[in-house]
């Protein structure tokens, strides 16, 4: 079977096997990790999806895992992470955050991941940072 090549009339368009084996696999495998008890459809009736609107910026941000520039300034932060499983979970210990941009060439995420700060060793620092 060939299909018509409009780009290359003179090359005809033939399917790739490979491809039709691996997009078939992946919708059988998709099949499998659906819901598959009316509890599991029951159950996420509750989630409600959080959002984030992304800013844009005209400037492209310097990579400096710095938030100082006057785009990240003026993006909002997202909501605290939780686990993915929501309130069946404790909240985690440490607050994870992230705040998001992009520009006509890149999609810019910036996040803060609270911990304890730890010496190398799994001791607690004492003086406040990390040693060098």
């Amino acid at each position: 079977m060939s299909f018509k090549n409009t780009m290359h009339p003179q090359r005809p368009i033939r399917p790739c096997l490979p491809g039709l084996f691996c997009c078939g696999l992946f919708c059988l495998l998709a099949r499998f990790a659906a819901a598959d008890t009316a509890d599991d459809w029951e159950r996420m009736k509750t989630i409600t999806p959080r959002g984030y609107v992304c800013g844009f910026t005209e400037k492209p941000l310097v990579i400096d895992g710095r938030l100082d520039e006057p785009a990240w300034q003026a993006a909002p932060w997202t909501e605290d992470f939780v686990d993915i499983e929501g309130i069946r979970r404790p909240t985690p210990r440490f607050r994870t955050r992230a705040k998001m941009l992009w520009d006509n060439d890149y999609l810019y995420i910036g996040a803060e991941l609270e911990e304890p700060a730890r010496d190398g060793h799994g001791h607690q620092a004492r003086c406040g940072h990390l040693p060098g």
